[in-house]
């Protein structure tokens, strides 16, 4: 585990729900492209992909842990009235995650020694 990893886990509050904006790397430089915005220019398609491959294991790693994706296809943008149409129909539907994740500082895990390799949770 990184320094970083270590950070993030010992503060991290798992959500209940989350939402998961999914399209084709092709499909985001088309948006990068059509938006025209100079800061934006010079990314390269490959760190797009990495990019996408690492949302892809994180949002794993969120399901492990038991909070509920909602992955929805943005290959064509949908109305704010069906996102939240779906979101509540997916709210309702029965979940694995049963409590918050504290941070690990205040039970006692100072040190990365001390760090469970998945956060437990009752399922």
């Amino acid at each position: 585990m990184d320094l970083f990893d270590n950070m993030v886990l010992r503060e991290m509050v798992f959500p209940q729900l989350m939402i998961f904006l999914d399209c084709r790397v092709e499909t985001s430089i088309a948006r990068i492209k059509s938006r025209g915005r100079n800061m934006e220019k010079a990314i390269d398609p490959s760190y797009l992909k990495s990019l996408q491959e690492n949302y892809y294991e994180f949002i794993e790693e969120m399901e492990d842990a038991g909070v509920r994706i909602l992955r929805l296809n943005w290959e064509s943008y949908q109305p704010i009235s069906e996102v939240a149409r779906l979101v509540h129909e997916y709210s309702l539907k029965p979940s694995a995650f049963t409590k918050w994740v504290r941070p690990l500082r205040k039970l006692g895990m100072e040190n990365e020694a001390n760090l469970p390799n998945k956060v437990a949770v009752a399922r």
